[in-house]
Formats: C-alpha cells, structure tokens, sequence
C-alpha cells in the first residue's frame, strides 16, 4: 500500500529510519499523529495501534502492524512488550535466511 507520494513524510518511513517500535493513539505518540497521512488512515482507521519496523539486521524489510480494531479491545502493555518481541524474533529469522542465501 503507498502510504503517501514520493519524498512527503509518512509514519512508514519515520518507524523504518528512527528504527523504532510504537504505540499510536497513546499520549507518548500523538506528536507523530501528523505523519499518518490520509491513505494510511483510510487503511488504518482512527484508533490505537502498534507499529514497528522489521529489519534483517541494518536491512529495511517493512513495517509490522497490530491492533484490536475487530475485537474493540483496548491493547495492553503486555501486549506491546510481546508484540516488540514478536519484531525482534522475526527480525532475526530473516537474519538468519538472508545469511544462508
């Protein structure tokens, strides 16, 4: 899915360069609200959410989404403490495959 034109900042792009894991729609993220771009909330929707980037080491795979949007369950912190683990393992697996290439 194209997050948004070529060279405009969107949330994709800031999780992959700050390699960082977030949690949207908590008060700790609502300064990066700006970058979901209008695409992406037509995808997405209005709520909370995790997203991370996945990387095979220094290599750029994607991003890793989750939410309970379906269920309407609140997501909870051991949730985003698995779901951080879930990124690393998956991270490290195609580590290793990339390496057996």
């Amino acid at each position: 899915m194209p997050a948004s034109p070529p060279g405009q900042p969107n949330l994709f792009s800031y999780v992959l360069r700050a390699r960082e894991n977030l949690w949207m729609g908590v008060p700790a993220s609502y300064s990066l609200n700006d970058l979901v771009t209008r695409p992406m909330r037509e995808w997405l929707r209005q709520g909370v959410f995790f997203i991370a980037p996945l990387l095979a080491g220094k290599r750029e795979i994607g991003v890793i989404y989750a939410d309970c949007r379906l269920s309407g369950r609140a997501l909870k912190h051991e949730q985003f403490v698995a779901f951080q683990h879930f990124v690393q393992l998956a991270g490290r697996c195609l580590e290793t495959m990339a390496q057996k290439s």
